[in-house]
């Protein structure tokens, strides 16, 4: 599950996500971003659809978090925001105690430009609470 608090004047939106467990956590997260760079734009329906990877690396969670949002945001410049479906197929821990993910982002290629995005990534916290874990970040719009 995830908020977005958007009406600050200086372009930025304060994401908030919640969940039980570290995948579902950044998961919810991307889901926000991936919100966000799409613009309210509805579904895509086109028959076309295909998938683009995603993946990242962090010492941490916010840093697996950050590596994983610019990989996203990465994706959406190269092949348009008709992406509507994101997926994380696995989290794991790394040799070295770090993180590693990876899934996918799937529909239309080509449809227009992107919202551009910039994780403000002194702004990304992991915490834990009652019901899991809360991530909070500021999200700042570049253009729209």
């Amino acid at each position: 599950m995830y908020q977005l608090h958007r009406g600050n004047a200086t372009g930025s939106v304060n994401l908030t996500a919640s969940a039980s467990t570290p995948v579902e956590l950044v998961e919810a997260g991307l889901r926000a971003v991936l919100e966000l760079a799409r613009e309210g734009r509805g579904p895509v329906t086109s028959a076309d659809s295909v998938a683009v990877p995603i993946r990242g690396l962090g010492a941490d969670l916010p840093r697996l978090f950050i590596d994983l949002t610019d990989d996203l945001v990465s994706q959406l410049e190269e092949f348009g925001p008709g992406f509507d479906v994101l997926h994380l197929d696995g989290l794991l821990r790394t040799e070295t105690g770090g993180y590693t993910a990876w899934g996918y982002l799937s529909g239309a290629a080509g449809d227009g430009a992107a919202v551009q995005l910039a994780m403000v990534a002194a702004s990304v916290a992991i915490t834990p609470d009652a019901g899991g874990l809360t991530l909070t970040c500021q999200v700042r719009i570049i253009s729209a």
